[in-house]
């Protein structure tokens, strides 16, 4: 059996059926392609496409297997931050389209100095070796500076993903070169973002607003919000002790409209494919 036809046959199939969306449709569809794609000197290479990315923020191998289920059922492409040594990361890698950058969690440099933590460098290079040929980097919390962005140019990365410009600002994003600093790649949704906001942009609307400004489309997802369903943090935060349970997980999983429902939407809009219902569990 695919993995389209199981997840047509999930018993969720209500929590991810296609739902109105307001806005102006999409009228062709939009090629999906990794950050490591993106050229500022070559406007071809973001506008009329989506960049899909994932911070995978130490989620289960359950959690993570689910989202990505739904991501190679649709066969777009994707960008993965990874976070953390996990078997998971083998599958990653062997997907053609998937690609795989780093999500160092980089926030006890603004805690009381501890002379045994590991340095910037030591921190960096232990979450590369995972992942040797990754040139696309977005520090957990978006930590940056200028003195992390030198950093790392001097490691090789070619992307940072650091900047996030809510779309709701009405602001056009662009990627943009800086002297001695990777390419800078802003985003303008987050689903922990999203879900905060009343009433939140439908996939359709924030896809006619990215094409008006002929601006660049990234989107950043966690795959817990995706195994959530999240709609609320709330949601989030009573569900934390079963983060690392899948079974426990589905106590706290939304039945109505949340994130996992908007990705699906959004694939749906930009592939013109029919929606995916239904949810698939962890391998």
């Amino acid at each position: 059996m695919s993995v389209v036809q199981w997840l047509r046959m999930s018993p969720l199939v209500a929590m991810m059926a296609p739902t109105p969306v307001s806005g102006c449709p999409v009228t062709r569809p939009l090629e999906f392609k990794t950050i490591s794609a993106i050229d500022p000197d070559i406007p071809a290479s973001w506008q009329d496409k989506v960049f899909l990315t994932f911070d995978i923020d130490w989620a289960s191998d359950a959690v993570l297997n689910h989202t990505l289920d739904l991501v190679e059922a649709a066969g777009v492409c994707s960008t993965w931050f990874i976070t953390h040594p996990t078997p998971f990361l083998d599958r990653l890698l062997a997907n053609e389209q998937v690609e795989v950058g780093l999500h160092p969690n980089l926030n006890h440099f603004f805690e009381v100095p501890n002379p045994k933590a590991a340095t910037l460098e030591e921190t960096l290079d232990s979450l590369h070796n995972l992942a040797p040929k990754a040139r696309v980097v977005r520090s957990h919390s978006l930590v940056q500076s200028s003195r992390l962005s030198a950093c790392f140019e001097r490691m090789g990365f070619t992307h940072e993903c650091n900047t996030f410009v809510p779309v709701s600002s009405g602001v056009s994003l662009k990627p943009w070169r800086q002297s001695h600093k990777p390419i800078q790649v802003p985003h303008g949704w987050e689903d922990d973002v999203a879900v905060t906001d009343h009433p939140q942009i439908t996939p359709d609307a924030y896809l006619d607003q990215v094409a008006r400004q002929q601006g660049l489309a990234v989107l950043d997802f966690h795959p817990i919000h995706v195994a959530l369903n999240t709609e609320d943090l709330a949601r989030y935060e009573r569900a934390r002790p079963a983060h690392q349970d899948w079974t426990a997980l589905q106590d706290h999983r939304f039945e109505g409209y949340g994130t996992a429902s908007w990705l699906t939407d959004l694939i749906r809009l930009t592939t013109k494919q029919p929606a995916l219902t239904g949810s698939g569990g962890g391998r």
